[in-house]
């Protein structure tokens, strides 16, 4: 869902397992409000699917033959008229969108208490449905609230991200049925240090990314009066 466009080894996702999963939500790479798509290479599953998504209909019965129980879950062809539009722009995005992250990993990565979200030497092609970075407070100078402030003050949209991890939510919390083991790193990430913008700011002109830069340099130069 976060993934669109990207290869581990070469491979694309949705191609790496059993089944892939595709989000058409509005935030994601490509969107259109709602909706999502399954990719498999197994036949009898996406049968499966196939009837899930149309009332539990048999994919091969009588179209007022229910087999099973299921859901109208189908996206309109207007829908995929949508998504097939963006679906002819998506390597070039991607390959933008990796352009202008690896300008703002190299310089954002150079200012003290700023750590850009590494990557793996097995990802051939990067997605960047998010950019991430990971705020030290201490050697920074500030907070990761005051940065926010500051750096939303100047016009750069990042957010703290996710308000708390995943195993302090309370369905899982407080569910009999399951064990919420401590996760320091996504706490801390939650709580004290995770920082990102959306996908869309990355497929803006390399201008734009040095103007990202010129803030993130502005507030560590402030970063002590923010602190007080």
């Amino acid at each position: 869902c976060h993934a669109w466009g990207a290869k581990w080894r070469g491979k694309g996702a949705g191609a790496l397992g059993h089944a892939g999963v595709f989000s058409f939500y509005g935030s994601k790479n490509v969107a259109a409000g709602e909706g999502g798509a399954i990719t498999s290479d197994d036949e009898a599953y996406m049968d499966r699917c196939w009837s899930i998504i149309n009332c539990g209909r048999a994919k091969d019965g009588p179209w007022y033959y229910h087999e099973s129980l299921g859901t109208n879950a189908r996206i309109t062809e207007f829908t995929g008229a949508l998504l097939l539009g963006q679906l002819s722009r998506l390597d070039d995005h991607t390959a933008r969108r990796e352009a202008n992250a690896a300008i703002l990993n190299e310089a954002l990565g150079a200012i003290e208490g700023l750590t850009p979200q590494p990557g793996d030497e097995r990802i051939t092609r990067r997605a960047y449905h998010l950019y991430c970075i990971r705020l030290d407070p201490e050697s920074f100078g500030c907070s990761r609230e005051r940065f926010v402030a500051a750096a939303q003050a100047e016009g750069l949209p990042v957010t703290p991200g996710y308000p708390l991890p995943l195993h302090e939510q309370p369905v899982f919390k407080n569910h009999p049925g399951c064990r919420a083991e401590p996760c320091p790193v996504a706490t801390d990430l939650c709580y004290n240090s995770g920082l990102w913008f959306a996908h869309p700011i990355l497929l803006g002109s390399e201008a734009d990314m040095e103007a990202i830069i010129a803030i993130a340099e502005k507030v560590k130069r402030n970063a002590g009066r923010l602190a007080e």
